[in-house]
């Protein structure tokens, strides 16, 4: 699960990725998905399902 950073549904440890990090992320793994809460994916302008 991918989160904006100030996200208050991040729980555990977490680790800091550049936007194009989390862009390339979601568009190559069916496995990793934006969080349903913050949106990035609407943030970072993307389509994901």
């Amino acid at each position: 699960m991918i989160h904006l950073t100030d996200c208050m549904m991040v729980s555990g440890t977490s680790h800091r990725i550049r936007a194009a990090q989390a862009q390339a992320a979601l568009a190559a793994d069916p496995n990793i998905a934006a969080c349903d809460f913050c949106r990035l994916d609407t943030e970072l302008g993307l389509d994901v399902a």
